[in-house]
This record gives C-alpha cells, structure tokens and sequence, in this order.
C-alpha cells in the first residue's frame, strides 16, 4: 500500500494498516511477524509433532510467550476450527483448568442463561457424568482425577485425523497443588496417547519447580525458554514496517528505538505504532526526532499498567532523587549491574540533567529503598551491591522515561549479545 500524503486525504487506510503491522497489545499469530524466533517456533512444532510430547514456553513475563504459543497453534491446528486457548489466574485448581478446555471443546456459553443443558460423557471404563446446569450460576468440576480429564478430552476431541491444540497460558508454578497436578496430567497425555496436542506457557526461569515432585514427566516436556530479542531482530521490526508504510525512518533513529526497547517488541511495537500514526497526522513521509519526542511521550501513557504503578511507587515523592538512580540501573545490556558501574552511570545522568548528584553513601541508601515493598521492590539484589530490576519489562520502560526527558540511557548495549560503545 503507498502511503498517501496529499492534503485533505483520508489516511484511514494508513492508520489501519500500521496498525496492523505494529501489534502493541495483542499476540502475534503468524510467522511474517514473529521476529527472531524461527529457532524456537522450529522446536515447539516438533514438539508438537512428537507423539506423547508437549512443549513448555518459558521466560520472564512480556518476551513474547503468548506469541510463539499462538503462532505455533495456528500453523499445527488444523483448518477447520482455532486453536484452544486458557488463560491461567492466580489460585486456579486443576479442575477448573479442564473445566474452562471442556467448555470450550463443547462451545458451552461462559456466561448466565435461563437455557438448561445436560451432558453425558463417558469416560473409560467408568461413567463419568459431566453435568453442565446452565442456569444463574456458573458450575465447575471441582475434583477431577488426572486419568480422567484425559479421557474427558479424548471423548471431545475431533475425528482422527484432525489436530487440535490447547493452550495453558499463564501458569503459575507457585501454585503447589495446580503445579503437582499438572505435571502428572503432562506425563499422562504421552502414556495414554492423548488425542488433543497442549502447549504449556508460564512465567518461570526454569522448569525445575513444576517437575520436582513428577521428574520423570521430563520426558514428556520440550522446555522452550525465551530470551529477549536481540538488538538487531528489534531494529529489523522498526526497518521493515515503516518501509511497508512507506515511511523514511534514519537508521540513527531505528537502532533508538531497538535500543529503548530493550529486547521485548512491546516497546518497539508500541513506540513504531505512535511514531507513525502522528507522521501520518501530520502527513509527514519523514520520521523527525521531534515526532519521536512526541511517539516517546505516548507510548508512555499507553506502557502496561503494572509498569507504571511499580514506577510511580518506585520514585513517589522523591522523584528528583530516585528516578536518576533508578536510570542509572537501567543504563546498560547487562541485567545484573554493581553499585560502583552504576554509580558511574549516575554521575554522567546527573550532568545530563544538570542536578547536583547525590554521594556514593547516599546513592547506595537509595538503592537499597529501591529493593523495599514500600517502592515497589522494583530492583532486587541476591548479594551485596549487585542489583537487577525485578520485573525484566521495567528496565526498557525506565530508559523510555528518561529518553522523554532528553536524557539517553541504554546507550552500551547488546549487539548479537555483546556490548557496543
């Protein structure tokens, strides 16, 4: 599409489809928009394609989970029908989980209704009876043994022939009972050859704590972790969806933009999209630092909530004090930073700033402020003066926030992994 810039002409078809090459706040479901993860979209539909075997998507929350699960779904389910897909919540039991897929299987309603309707399944030797009352009330199988949500899900599954997969999004393998259960159900879908394929995604660092009570239903799991995106993969987001708009953006500017986002394509969906629907507002083919400047401000007010709740608690009151220490943490590649190169970073963003800076005990002080509940625990630190930013996501939206104040952070970064000047 050629991007228009005469005066009066409407640009809705414009905005549309940056919109749709800038997915800010939603999954990517195809592989045209899932950027620099061949390797693991490869290995979750081997997963998937491996009779018994079920792939578990894992990393810190927003580097893109969510996307590869859908993506790899989409291209494994088959053409008839969508993938299933559930989304986890605190303190959900393991019937409520295969409550939530069998509704789905059956397109049972989630909502109230005077209508009543009653199933009958059964389920392998036994008689199970599934009885779904739609009435008023919303109606959960509470206690449910593992080898029977298998059979539930054999019974519902479409003809042979015809792959289905269930998404388990969202795990919480802090959930003790959820996780014990959990792993059995993984271990039980190979042993009684499941005809449904699931793909489990969680906010882990490890898969560790899900199998250690069940290790042997490690053979069943292909754990897919998930880094950030490299730098390079981010500015290759920004390069080609302004070159479909049609729009010029310097690489100066690109390699910002992949740079503030700080390996999670959130942030580069989300400053690209607010970059280019005021270039098109402002019919201008040209991305100028001063539309950036206002893309930046922005895509602060649309950054996740959790962000900005944790960051307004981090710095409150003593903004002026707070918020340059908090940059500083945020001011290169590596996660895990000492007090001293931090501190170096704090100095040089003081003079940026034009502020007298704090000292090195004072500075310290602040950090330690920074690790409590009363600032949102938004760093954290496993031994003395080294710190890390909590939630991963927080680091990009810092440098963000400082590059609206017209102060670089995060210029030293990660290029292919290592640091450049």
């Amino acid at each position: 599409m050629a991007f228009q810039l005469e005066l009066g002409v409407d640009h809705s078809e414009d905005k549309k489809l940056a919109r749709e090459i800038f997915q800010p706040s939603q999954p990517v479901r195809t592989q045209e928009y899932l950027v620099g993860r061949a390797h693991s979209l490869d290995r979750t539909l081997d997963a998937l394609s491996t009779p018994g075997r079920s792939p578990f998507i894992y990393g810190v929350r927003g580097v893109g989970k969510t996307s590869l699960a859908q993506t790899a779904a989409y291209l494994f389910n088959w053409s008839g029908s969508e993938p299933i897909y559930v989304a986890c919540v605190p303190d959900l039991t393991f019937g409520s989980v295969v409550t939530m897929i069998a509704r789905k299987l059956m397109r049972l309603p989630f909502f109230a209704t005077s209508k009543k309707s009653f199933t009958e399944l059964k389920v392998g030797p036994s008689v199970f009876q599934l009885l779904r009352r739609i009435e008023k009330t919303d109606e959960y199988i509470t206690r449910m043994e593992v080898a029977d949500a298998v059979d539930l899900f054999n019974t519902l599954a479409p003809p042979v022939g015809q792959k289905s997969v269930v998404i388990v999004d969202e795990l919480d393998v802090a959930n003790a009972a959820l996780k014990s259960q959990l792993a059995h159900f993984i271990k039980q879908i190979g042993d009684q050859e499941c005809r449904l394929s699931f793909i489990f995604a969680g906010i882990a660092e490890n898969t560790g704590e899900l199998l250690e009570q069940h290790a042997s239903a490690s053979r069943y799991i292909a754990t897919i972790e998930l880094q950030p995106l490299k730098l390079g993969e981010l500015h290759k987001i920004v390069v080609t969806g302004f070159a479909r708009l049609k729009l010029s953006c310097p690489d100066r500017l690109a390699w910002r933009i992949a740079c503030l986002s700080d390996g999670f394509a959130h942030f580069t969906h989300l400053l690209c999209l607010k970059l280019a629907i005021h270039a098109i507002n402002e019919e201008q083919k040209d991305l100028t630092a001063d539309l950036f400047a206002v893309a930046v401000a922005d895509a602060i007010e649309d950054s996740a909530a959790f962000l900005r709740t944790a960051y307004d608690q981090a710095v409150q009151k003593y903004q002026d004090k707070y918020e340059p220490v908090l940059w500083a943490a945020a001011d290169h590649w590596e996660l895990l930073r000492s007090t001293e190169h931090m501190y170096d970073s704090y100095m040089r963003i003081s003079k940026d700033l034009g502020i007298v800076s704090q000292g090195r005990s004072e500075f310290s002080a602040i950090l330690f402020q920074l690790k409590q509940q009363s600032h949102a625990c938004v760093l954290k630190s496993d031994r003395r003066s080294w710190y890390q930013f909590t939630q991963a996501m927080m680091r990009g939206y810092c440098r963000i926030i400082a590059q609206s104040k017209k102060v670089n952070v995060g210029l030293e970064y990660m290029r292919d992994g290592s640091a450049t000047d």
